[in-house]
């Protein structure tokens, strides 16, 4: 997804070694945060609590590792400890300091989900983030959408196991 101006909604992180379509080196965990369409940062607590509001349930802030966050996050250590000592805490309304995230959404899918949960998170983001008539967006859920999302996914899952 992006905004009319081009820029890109998500930011996701993950690590160099991995390539996403390659089980081997991807899981279905997502870790990203959001940009406004001037490019500044939608703090994961915001993020979160939007998501929440509409029914997707994510995991924001540091995910219990401070220092892990920090190298996806690329903020200097001695950054992070000063703003630690002057009250930041993570997974707080203060997602967002002298502009940069602090922490990030996770976002994980499981055996039970379905392209119905993709296409759910998608609409979320889409309606509440994307002015959808400049940046084109669409929603398009004939069967033969769907279809053809869902064959292109058990493709790429066949061609992987196989």
């Amino acid at each position: 997804l992006q905004y009319a101006n081009g820029m890109r909604v998500c930011h996701f992180y993950k690590a160099s070694s991995s390539h996403y379509g390659d089980p081997e080196s991807q899981g279905a965990t997502l870790a990203l945060n959001f940009r406004n369409d001037d490019g500044t940062w939608l703090g994961c607590w915001h993020a979160g609590k939007m998501l929440r509001e509409h029914g997707i349930i994510v995991r924001t802030g540091s995910h219990c590792n401070p220092a892990g966050a920090a190298v996806a996050l690329e903020i200097d250590p001695s950054w992070l400890k000063d703003a630690f000592d002057s009250g930041l805490r993570c997974n707080t309304e203060q997602d967002v300091v002298d502009g940069k995230p602090v922490g990030m959404v996770r976002i994980t899918f499981g055996a039970m989900s379905t392209m119905a949960d993709v296409d759910a998170l998608v609409d979320v983001i889409a309606e509440n983030l994307v002015d959808k008539g400049e940046a084109g967006w669409s929603a398009d859920r004939s069967p033969t959408c769907l279809w053809d999302r869902s064959v292109r996914c058990f493709r790429v899952l066949l061609t992987t196991l196989c």
